[in-house]
């Protein structure tokens, strides 16, 4: 849940494990002899997409840490302040992963959850009571 970051949010969380899990759902639908050739386009083409925004994420962190690691060395050469923060692990960006991806599985869940209940209940009411139109109705 970066703002600004494509991708990163619960949608495209969702977005790149769905077409990440695409090759292995066509694996399984071949063995079982249920799969289509034409198919496989697709699901290259979801799987670029979705490796291709992998790595632009992990770019722009690796330049955003890379930067912030220069204004860091060029600080403390010029002797204003020693940080002690570029040893220290980037906690925040490793917890909003795992906060985006522990959202997304509560969502998930609680739809799945949701679709059982609703599968299971009992219809309120019966469909007789459906008003009629007038023309239908006997006097």
């Amino acid at each position: 849940m970066n703002a600004g970051l494509p991708g990163t949010g619960i949608g495209g969380v969702f977005y790149l494990l769905s077409a990440l899990w695409m090759p292995f759902h066509e694996l399984r639908k071949t063995l079982r002899r249920k799969s289509r050739p034409q198919r496989m386009r697709l699901i290259f083409v979801q799987l670029s997409i979705a490796l291709g925004i992998i790595a632009g994420i992990w770019l722009t962190g690796w330049l955003l840490g890379e930067l912030m690691m220069m204004r860091g060395w060029l600080a403390f050469k010029q002797g204003t302040a020693a940080t002690a923060t570029n040893t220290l692990p980037n906690v925040i960006r490793v917890t909003m992963v795992f906060l985006t991806i522990g959202l997304l599985v509560v969502v998930v869940s609680g739809v799945h959850i949701l679709k059982l209940v609703m599968r299971y209940r009992k219809p309120a009411h019966s469909c007789n009571s459906r008003v009629k139109p007038a023309a239908v109705v006997d006097s």
